[in-house]
């Protein structure tokens, strides 16, 4: 931990003047600093956050927790990532934001990992916008296409999902394949993202 304290010391002043949410994380994943620009977005104070296991601020049984968790696995093998989250800011309704996560790891002498630093910027407004623009194409869905897409933003498979409908797979890839047509998702990866953060942003969107 020491270590990890030592370099935080080093970049404190960065990180206090900084407009970025940043954060930083030991080698367990627990948050250990928390500049003042993250303090202000989230309405979290650094003393509510230090020492605890946040999984990057995301709320419990969504399916971005594993995807977190997947990430810091990565970092702590010496890589870096780049990704987005919904986080659930501290006010009167826990509004949900969309928020770029890039996380690194923290080395000394080039070798030793000893944490990761996280910083965060905000694109609600972004997704908010794109999701207005698809917003014509999602009400065209039909609403077993609709259902299938919620189960998928909930973090099921392909089978839990067929068993939440009581419908066959075939039917779920049938219906997932039309859903991705429809919204005009030219890769793959996009339209993950889009399960992956959208239900969180805008309520009730894949529900009748």
């Amino acid at each position: 931990m020491k270590p990890l304290i030592e370099k935080i010391r080093s970049l404190k002043e960065i990180y206090e003047l900084s407009d970025l949410c940043v954060f930083v994380k030991n080698t367990e994943g627990v948050i250990v600093y928390s500049n003042p620009a993250f303090a202000r977005f989230t309405g979290y104070s650094t003393s509510e956050m230090l020492y605890e296991q946040t999984t990057d601020f995301i709320t419990n049984g969504s399916s971005q927790l594993a995807h977190s968790a997947a990430d810091d696995a990565l970092i702590f093998s010496g890589q870096a990532k780049s990704t987005v989250r919904t986080i659930f800011i501290k006010n009167g309704r826990r509004e949900p934001v969309a928020m770029k996560l890039t996380k690194v790891p923290l080395m000394i002498n080039r070798s030793e990992i000893i944490g990761l630093m996280g910083s965060g910027i905000d694109l609600t407004v972004h997704y908010r916008m794109h999701y207005l623009m698809l917003k014509e194409r999602i009400d065209a869905l039909s609403p077993g296409e609709r259902r299938v897409l919620f189960f998928f933003s909930r973090g099921l498979d392909r089978n839990e999902v067929a068993k939440e409908l009581d419908v066959n797979v075939s039917t779920v890839d049938t219906q997932k394949a039309r859903a991705k047509e429809k919204l005009c998702f030219e890769l793959q990866e996009d339209f993950e993202q889009f399960l992956l953060i959208y239900n969180d942003l805008i309520d009730n969107i894949y529900t009748d």
